[in-house]
């Protein structure tokens, strides 16, 4: 809250408005920051309480992007006595619903996968 009095009315105030980091892709969000006369005793001031706030358009632009990380494995090589190798796999974002990764094998005579 920001507080005017008789000594300082004139005085102009900074607001500081700081966008939020979220993991979700989520665009370009609008959204307001309302300013309104909250309280006072001041008669001419008090006139303004309950007045609709005045809104400031802010947008708060996304800076993450949907996408899938691959780990790469420490071993690029499996054998056909059943030695395996392993790949991490994990989202970029936050979804909004279940995102179903796809897992297979180029060549099953060869190695299968499995979801661990």
């Amino acid at each position: 809250d920001l507080q005017f009095t008789a000594g300082n009315w004139h005085t102009q105030k900074t607001v500081t408005v700081t966008g939020q980091q979220d993991a979700a892709w989520d665009g370009p969000v609008t959204y307001y920051v309302e300013v309104a006369v909250d309280e006072t005793d001041d008669s001419t001031y008090s006139a303004l309480r309950g007045d609709p706030p005045v809104r400031v358009l802010i947008v708060n632009i996304d800076d993450d992007t949907p996408g899938v990380t691959i780990g790469i494995p420490s071993t690029t090589t499996t054998q056909e006595n059943g030695d395996t190798a392993t790949i991490t796999i994990k989202l970029d974002t936050d979804p909004t619903d279940t995102v179903t990764i796809d897992i297979s094998s180029s060549d099953v005579s060869e190695a299968t996968v499995e979801p661990l």
